[in-house]
């Protein structure tokens, strides 16, 4: 089971009730997404489209995407090339007023009448890839349920369009102006994803206190047919409307999801692409004349050396280099089966990077890495790797 349909399928056959959702709905959905990047909520409700009716005699989940709402321009072109939305506005801070500015420059009515809205605020200031995430003292520090709640009524009377566009941090702007919107137009479902570090508990207090029943839970791609693990947590809000919906509605929805759960049923070659696809063959080609126009870099090497040599020391893994043996006048060698290209034009932070990790998986697992599947992600290193489960058999050592 490597095929997102084959999933989407499978975690619909253990879950039949949302077929009586959809038949009880009699209608499109109708879905708005804020800072939904590749709009995966979209192409996943497609897919659960798509599974309903196979197993449902041709019932048919439809969708009506009334808005996104993107800042990155590169991401704004991929969700109007895709999905090309009735609007794609610009600024999530400005979703609280009227009118907002789209992608294109223009000031359009913001709409309401959403069933569902999907956001993925800013995780900048949260994230343990920003080093300067403490800095987001504006919005606030994690904090325990009573403490959330005091700090959420502060923080409501304030209004969160103004807090939208105060100073405070780039996550804290734009959950508020998600909330504001919120707010305003009152969507009877609401779902959020952001990382670990996030304000949950202060968020779940904002949300409540606009109305909503609110509930979070942590998740991982590994317990959902994914041979990796990335964690984040999500959060699903319900609107009481007149204290009709019940409030075990949240732990309805966290109990729903843990059943569709199934751990990673293939490895991770199953999900690669042969080594002679096309595909593969005309992307190294490009890449190969791409990195015909880099030259490697070597600046960073000072930065980090004395780093480097602590953690060979700290670790007791010596000074080799057994992996890249890569050498200070530029040069390096990799095994026979590796892209030599790229690697001769990564800077010697990255390479020995890759040597210790090797040479600590042989220390501490006893075994030879380059015979195993293993997962190594060097691509926003910042400082040397590290193994993120020591008892796993299929190892995923990331040092982002």
């Amino acid at each position: 089971m490597v095929e997102p349909q084959d999933m989407f399928d499978d975690m619909v056959q253990r879950v039949p009730e949302i077929a009586d959702v959809v038949r009880q709905l009699g209608r499109p959905l109708r879905v708005a997404t804020m800072c939904s990047g590749t709009e995966a909520p979209l192409l996943a409700l497609d897919m659960i489209s798509n599974a309903l009716e196979k197993q449902h005699d041709g019932l048919r989940f439809e969708v009506e995407h009334l808005f996104s709402c993107e800042i990155e321009p590169w991401k704004q072109a991929y969700i109007e090339r895709n999905f090309s939305p009735p609007i794609l506005f610009r600024d999530i801070r400005e979703l609280g007023a009227d009118e907002a500015t789209t992608c294109y420059g223009a000031k359009v009515p913001v709409p309401g009448g959403v069933d569902l809205l999907v956001a993925g605020t800013s995780c900048t200031d949260n994230s343990a890839l920003n080093p300067s995430r403490t800095k987001k003292t504006n919005f606030g520090k994690e904090m325990k349920e009573v403490m959330a709640m005091k700090k959420a009524k502060e923080l409501k009377v304030k209004g969160a369009h103004e807090l939208a566009n105060s100073k405070m941090g780039e996550s804290g702007q734009t959950f508020f102006g998600m909330l504001a919107w919120v707010a305003r137009h009152k969507p009877p479902i609401i779902i959020l994803e952001n990382v670990s570090k996030a304000l949950w508990e202060l968020m779940r207090q904002m949300l409540i206190l606009e109305g909503y029943h609110a509930e979070f839970m942590r998740l991982d791609t590994k317990a959902y047919y994914i041979p990796h693990t990335r964690t984040r947590i999500y959060m699903c809000a319900v609107l009481k409307g007149n204290n009709t919906v019940p409030s075990n509605v949240v732990t309805r929805w966290s109990e729903q999801v843990k059943a569709m759960q199934s751990p990673a049923p293939h490895a991770l070659e199953s999900f690669l692409f042969a080594a002679d696809d096309p595909r593969v063959t005309r992307l190294r080609a490009r890449m190969d004349a791409d990195l015909e126009q880099k030259t490697r870099s070597r600046n960073e090497w000072e930065k980090c050396a004395h780093r480097h040599k602590h953690e060979r020391e700290s670790h007791m893994v010596g000074p080799g280099r057994p992996v890249t043996i890569w050498e200070e006048d530029g040069t390096c060698q990799m095994p026979d089966f590796a892209w030599q290209q790229w690697a001769k034009l990564q800077p010697d932070r990255v390479l020995d990077s890759i040597d210790i990790l090797y040479l600590r998986l042989v220390r501490d697992y006893g075994f030879d890495p380059a015979h195993k599947t293993i997962l190594w992600n060097i691509s926003q290193v910042h400082h040397t790797p590290h193994t993120q489960d020591r008892k796993s058999t299929r190892l995923n050592s990331s040092h982002t």
